[in-house]
């Protein structure tokens, strides 16, 4: 998250973080926008494609190949997350502190995508999707830190609601554009393409905080980690709301994960048919 102790230029084209008015549209509705086209990028292989990709390269062990490449990618993004962020608010530069992590973020993790659309090899889309999930995470991360950036006190609540609708709508969304294809490839990569766009046009367009002054102090990785430890007992609303969070997704994510195979072996959903079943 931005700190917002740091360094802002005065100059026109850097902006501060907005204080005693509304934000502007850009903000509370670009931003949940662009989040919705960077969902609908990552989350479709998570829920149908992957699947599919992985039952065309490896037959005999599709569910073990498709938990390792979706474990590497989880593990990938719980780390990257983190330290893209944190290098975000450290990032100077008259392009911004969030645009570079943005654009480059994006970019990467479509390229990424493209690998694990086209590869016929096990290891490459594992080492793929950990890429993809690194990249597109710290677009995530940078994205996130535009909220205190330019939101006021009073409105985060409200936006941030729309960044979490953000996320479910994508789930629709992303489902019915894989269902549209036939291919596993166009399936990844078709959707990537749109919600990429999506987000690099924002990140063009928007106005980004400029840090004028690079911090001078070392960030050590037990540093970055050690600030999202916290006493759940003298944090009771934190920590019921994380626990919340956590067994929520989990329990979200182990039922979709899985779910195409599941329609296909145990329902009997034609394989050509398994897409359009589960939007």
């Amino acid at each position: 998250m931005a700190n917002d102790a740091l360094t802002v230029n005065d100059t026109p084209t850097a902006v501060a973080p907005t204080r005693g008015r509304g934000a502007p549209l850009m903000y509370t509705l670009g931003m949940p926008i662009a989040m919705l086209g960077l969902y609908i990028a990552l989350l479709p292989p998570v829920l149908v494609a992957m699947a599919l990709k992985v039952a065309e390269i490896a037959p005999d062990n599709q569910a073990g190949v498709l938990g390792l490449a979706l474990g590497v990618g989880a593990f990938a993004a719980m780390v990257a997350n983190p330290l893209a962020g944190r290098f975000s608010d450290r990032t100077a530069g008259r392009l911004g502190m969030r645009r570079p992590w943005i654009i480059g973020g994006t970019v990467v993790g479509f390229a990424g995508l493209v690998v694990v659309a086209t590869t016929t090899s096990t290891v490459v889309l594992v080492l793929a999707w950990g890429v993809t999930q690194i990249a597109y995470n710290a677009t995530i991360a940078a994205m996130t830190a535009v909220l205190p950036d330019h939101v006021t006190r009073s409105q985060r609540g409200r936006v941030a609601a729309l960044l979490g609708l953000s996320q479910n709508l994508a789930l629709v969304g992303g489902t019915f554009l894989v269902q549209l294809f036939s291919t596993s490839a166009t399936q990844m990569i078709i959707p990537g393409a749109i919600g990429s766009i999506v987000v690099v046009l924002y990140a063009l367009v928007f106005r980004d905080r400029v840090l004028t002054n690079r911090p001078t102090s070392k960030l050590g990785i037990g540093q970055v980690f050690g600030s999202f430890v916290f006493n759940p007992v003298k944090h009771p609303d934190l920590g019921w709301a994380w626990l919340t969070r956590f067994l929520m997704v989990a329990a979200q994510y182990t039922a979709v994960s899985y779910l195409t195979y599941f329609l296909r072996d145990d329902i009997g959903v034609d394989p050509d048919h398994v897409a359009n079943a589960v939007f």
